[in-house]
C-alpha cells in the first residue's frame, strides 16, 4: 500500500511540474498547478494536500487555513531533494494521518509536495498482519524455531533489503539518490583519507535541459536522463553514479586524481553528443583534500567548478584546482550564516550621495550599507556570498532591509533612501504586491523616496526577463529604480535597454579608466549619453580625489567633438564615508572638505 502511495506521489509530482511549465504568458504558473492539487485532494482516501517551499512555508494546498504555516521537516526535504513516507512528523499534526512527501522543482525553485491520507485502512491491514504473524509464530514455535528462521527470517531479510533499496534509489534512472550519495560520500572520503588514496568527485548536468523538455516533452527529457545514467554507469565497477536532483548527477571516483576524472568525463561528454542526439554536459571536478574537516568541502569545490563551466559557456569540464580565488561555502560557513540570521541583526551604515552643482551642491540621499554582525568569524562580503550560494540571499536581504527601515525616521527631509536589492529577493513575499509599499509607509516614508538598487554583477546571475518584470512592477507602485555598477560587465547595458531606470550608478573602474584610456572614456560617455536620452540621472561611484571629482563634473571629450552633459551626482570617500552615526544633512562638499573626508567608521 505504501509503495502504491509513493508511485501515485511520483506521478502527481510530474503532473504538477508539467502544469507549471505549461502556463501561458500572463498566467501565474502556481494557479495552473492548483488544478493538479485539487485533483489529488479529491481522492477518497486523501485528507489534505500541500505545496511547501524550501523555507518550510506552505504556499498552496487544499486547506486555505494551512497556507503560511511552517513545516520545517518538509522544507528540509524540499532542500535536499529527498522523499518521505510515514506518520506525521510536525507537532500538532493529526496522528491518524499517513504522510507522503516528495521533493520537486517548479520554475527552478525547490518545493515539496505533501499528501496526507487516512491511515485507518493501513492500520487495519497492519492489525490483521500482526494477528497473522502471531499465529504463524506460535505455529512455528510448535514446529521448530530453526524452521521459523529458515522460512520467515530469510523472507523478512529479503523484504528489508528491498525496502532499503527503494528508499535509496532514484525511481527513473535506478541510480543512487541524494540520500545514498551522502552516505557513500562519507564512506569513500573516510576510506580515502585513511588509506592516503585520491578521491575525485564530479557534479554535472545536461545543458539546456529545460529547453529540451519544453520543446520535445517530458518523455524525451526522461529518456535523456536515463541515457546519461547509462553512460555514467559504463565505467569502472568501483565508480559510483548518483542522480541528486532534476538533471543534476554526481560521479564519485575512488583512487582517481582530478586529472584522471576530467579525462573520463571528457569521454562521457563526447559519448553523450553522439548517443543522446547532440546533448552536451557541463562538469565540475574536485579532488578530496585529506586535511578537509568534512566531506562537504569537496562537494562545494565541485559545485564551484561546475558553476565556472557554465559561466564559460557550458559543454566543458572544469577542475576546481584551475580556479583562482574560488569562493566555496563550507559547512562551517553555513553554520555561521545560520547564527547570523538568528542573531541581533546587521548594523547599518549610510553613505551620502550628492547632487553636483556648478557652485554649490545639494544632498540627494543616502545609500544604506549593511555590516552583518558576525564578528571576525565571517566577513560581511563572505556573509552575502554564502547567502547567495545557498539560496538564502533573500533572507539576509530582508534582514538588512528591516534594519534600514528601522532608522528611516532619521532621514533628512526630501532626502532619498537607496536600498540594495538582490535578484533572489525579487518575487519573495516581502517584495510582492503592495506589501513593500505598506512596510515603507509604516516606517514613515513614501515609496517615491525609496530607490531600489539592482547591481549589474548580481543581475547577470539571474534571469534578466524575470528581473525586469519584477522591477517594472515595483516601479508602478511608486518606487524609483537604480542600476548599480554600470560598466563592470555587459549585463548593465542590457538592463539599460530593457528597464526604465531612474538612476544610473557608474562603476568606479569606469571612472578611473576613462581618465587614462580612450576605450574606457568612450564607455563613460556612451553611458552618460544614453542616460540623457532616456531621462536617467547619472551618479559616479567611488570618488576619492579632487581630480576624480573634477573629471566627473566635466568629462573630457575628443578634440573637435561636441561637449556632452556631465554627471549629475556622486558618492565616495572624498564626499562622505559610510557612517553608523545618526543621519543628518552632511556638510556641503565645497564648504568643508576635511570634515567629509574624516576617518572611516569602525
Amino acid at each position: 500500500m505504501i509503495e502504491a502511495g509513493e508511485t501515485d506521489l511520483r506521478a502527481d509530482a510530474r503532473s504538477l511540474s508539467a502544469a507549471y511549465d505549461a502556463a501561458d504568458d500572463g498566467e501565474r504558473p502556481l494557479n495552473e498547478a492548483r488544478e493538479v492539487l485539487d485533483y489529488v485532494s479529491d481522492r477518497p482516501q486523501v485528507n489534505e494536500v500541500g505545496l511547501i517551499d524550501a523555507r518550510g512555508i506552505v504556499v498552496d494546498g487544499s486547506d486555505p487555513d494551512a497556507i503560511g504555516e511552517l513545516k520545517e521537516a518538509d522544507g528540509a526535504i524540499a532542500r535536499s531533494g529527498g522523499a518521505y513516507a510515514g506518520t506525521e512528523r510536525e507537532a500538532g499534526d493529526r496522528s491518524d494521518d499517513f504522510e507522503y512527501v516528495r521533493a520537486l522543482r517548479l520554475g527552478g525553485r525547490r518545493y515539496a509536495l505533501q499528501v496526507d491520507e487516512d491511515a485507518s485502512e493501513l492500520r487495519s491491514q497492519l492489525s490483521s498482519l500482526q494477528r497473522e504473524s502471531l499465529a504463524w509464530m506460535i505455529a512455528a514455535l510448535l514446529l521448530a524455531i530453526p524452521l521459523f528462521f529458515l522460512i520467515g527470517g530469510r523472507r523478512l531479510s529479503r523484504l528489508h533489503r528491498a525496502a532499503v533499496e527503494r528508499a535509496t534509489r532514484d525511481g527513473l534512472t535506478d541510480l543512487g539518490n541524494q540520500t545514498e550519495f551522502q552516505e557513500e560520500l562519507r564512506r569513500a572520503s573516510a576510506g580515502a583519507a585513511r588509506n592516503g588514496e585520491p578521491l575525485s568527485l564530479s557534479l554535472l548536468d545536461l545543458d539546456d535541459f529545460k529547453l529540451a523538455n519544453d520543446r520535445n516533452g517530458h518523455r524525451h527529457g526522461d529518456a535523456l536522463l536515463v541515457g546519461l545514467a547509462g553512460l555514467l554507469g559504463n565505467g569502472r565497477a568501483e565508480d559510483r553514479a548518483f542522480r541528486i536532483g532534476g538533471d543534476e548527477f554526481a560521479l564519485l571516483m575512488p583512487r582517481t586524481s582530478a586529472e584522471g576524472a576530467a579525462a573520463r568525463l571528457n569521454e562521457i561528454g563526447l559519448a553523450a553528443v553522439h548517443e543522446l542526439g547532440g546533448v552536451t554536459l557541463s562538469c565540475g571536478v574536485a579532488q578530496l583534500d585529506p586535511s578537509a574537516a568534512d566531506a562537504e568541502t569537496i562537494v562545494e569545490e565541485a559545485d564551484a567548478a561546475l558553476y565556472e563551466a557554465k559561466r564559460l559557456g557550458r559543454n566543458r569540464v572544469v577542475c576546481f584546482s584551475e580556479l583562482e580565488d574560488a569562493q566555496i561555502v563550507t559547512g562551517a560557513r553555513i553554520r555561521l550564516f545560520h547564527q547570523l540570521l538568528d542573531g541581533p541583526g546587521p548594523e547599518m551604515a549610510f553613505q551620502p550621495i550628492w547632487e553636483l552643482g556648478d557652485r554649490d551642491n545639494r544632498l540627494l540621499g543616502f545609500e544604506a550599507l549593511a555590516r552583518p554582525n558576525t564578528g571576525d568569524r565571517l566577513a560581511p562580503g563572505d556573509a552575502f556570498e554564502t547567502a547567495e550560494r545557498i539560496g538564502r540571499g533573500h533572507e539576509l536581504d530582508a534582514l538588512c532591509r528591516r534594519a534600514t527601515l528601522a532608522r528611516a525616521h532619521e532621514l533628512p527631509a526630501d532626502a532619498l533612501l537607496f536600498l540594495n536589492v538582490s535578484p533572489q529577493s525579487l518575487g519573495q513575499d516581502e517584495l510582492t504586491g503592495d506589501r513593500l509599499a505598506r512596510t515603507v509607509r509604516a516606517a514613515g516614508l513614501e515609496p517615491e523616496r525609496v530607490v531600489l538598487e539592482i547591481t549589474e554583477r548580481t543581475s547577470a546571475a539571474a534571469r534578466l526577463d524575470r528581473v525586469v518584470d519584477e522591477l517594472t512592477r515595483l516601479r508602478t507602485l511608486g518606487f524609483k529604480l537604480a542600476l548599480d555598477d554600470v560598466g563592470a560587465g555587459n549585463a548593465g547595458l542590457e538592463m539599460l535597454r530593457t528597464l526604465p531606470v531612474d538612476f544610473v550608478k557608474i562603476d568606479q573602474e569606469v571612472i578611473v579608466g576613462s581618465s587614462a584610456g580612450e576605450a574606457a572614456r568612450a564607455v563613460l560617455l556612451a553611458v552618460i549619453s544614453y542616460a540623457a536620452e532616456v531621462g536617467a540621472y547619472v551618479i559616479a561611484e567611488g570618488i576619492e580625489t579632487d581630480a576624480m571629482l573634477e573629471h566627473v563634473r566635466h568629462p573630457p571629450v575628443r578634440a573637435g567633438t561636441q561637449q556632452r552633459p556631465g554627471i549629475q551626482g556622486a558618492q565616495g570617500f572624498l564626499l562622505g564615508r559610510p557612517s553608523t552615526a545618526p543621519l543628518t544633512v552632511p556638510v556641503d562638499i565645497a564648504a568643508d572638505r576635511d570634515a567629509l573626508a574624516g576617518p572611516v567608521d569602525a
